[in-house]
């Protein structure tokens, strides 16, 4: 006679996502975060004047400043993404808010060495608003919404881009000096910051994970960076890109570095 089926002893392991609702919460205080940090980098193309005369820059060297913005976005983007699977979007998206806080208020105390440090930091953590709004969302919403909270965070930001511009410019020119805003600006992202600490769940990660040496986070960029055919890939675009470009030239008979197609520019 077979034995008796032994019952099946209940998990211990606590769920990963243990509060939905609290996830949903989180996800809106970083859509606000993703949202300030879109009004931050496009805030500056409305006080060029007084960026220039404060700095003591042309609006080339201005130019040249306010991209510093994008050299710490972009590499901060892979960091972020690492740092939230690995550490959970509770600390990483709080300190993404903060770092950007901290910039933002150096941009405005109005020296040209801060102000470019202002701007690097600011590029570093604004990187971490949209990964961590859709790493929220996705435990937030179910499959079936997921899609459409991804796509409100993209509108948030894209608003808070174009209030950069139309809220920013009717502020700094009748309102408040442009130092100041970017100060209480600054100010309001921390703000921000903190309560994404307190409200965002605490995430239970795996042992396997938690026990990972910090490197291990970038293992699939090595898988794509070692394959050759990543490298065969980016030619073909880069050709692609480089041939239409020439073939444009010599059909219309122009030179894209010529200074008189410099109106053309938006």
């Amino acid at each position: 006679m077979p034995p008796a089926p032994q019952p099946v002893p209940p998990s211990t392991q606590k769920p990963v996502l243990t509060n939905q609702n609290a996830y949903i919460v989180a996800w809106f205080l970083c859509l606000v975060f993703y949202w300030l940090q879109y009004s931050t980098r496009s805030a500056p193309s409305v006080m060029v004047g007084e960026l220039v005369s404060s700095f003591g820059l042309t609006t080339v060297g201005l130019g040249s400043l306010l991209g510093l913005y994008y050299y710490t976005y972009s590499l901060c983007s892979i960091i972020s993404g690492a740092a939230v699977d690995r550490w959970g979007a509770k600390y990483t998206i709080s300190f993404g808010a903060l770092v950007l806080a901290a910039g933002t208020c150096l941009f405005g105390w109005g020296n040209e060495w801060m102000a470019s440090l202002g701007r690097l930091m600011q590029g570093a953590g604004s990187a971490f608003a949209f990964v961590g709004a859709v790493y929220l969302a996705a435990r937030g919403f179910s499959k079936e919404h997921l899609a459409t909270a991804v796509g409100v965070t993209q509108c948030a930001g894209m608003m808070g881009g174009a209030m950069g511009q139309s809220t920013v410019a009717w502020l700094i020119h009748g309102v408040i000096n442009w130092h100041f805003f970017w100060i209480d600006t600054g100010g309001l992202i921390a703000l921000v910051a903190v309560f994404i600490f307190f409200l965002t769940p605490q995430e239970h990660k795996s042992a396997a994970t938690a026990n990972h040496p910090a490197g291990s986070m970038f293992a699939p960029y090595r898988s794509v960076l070692s394959n050759p055919q990543s490298y065969l890939f980016m030619r073909a675009v880069l050709g692609s890109a480089v041939f239409t470009n020439n073939r444009w030239q010599h059909d219309m008979g122009h030179n894209l570095f010529n200074p008189e197609l410099a109106h053309w520019v938006p």
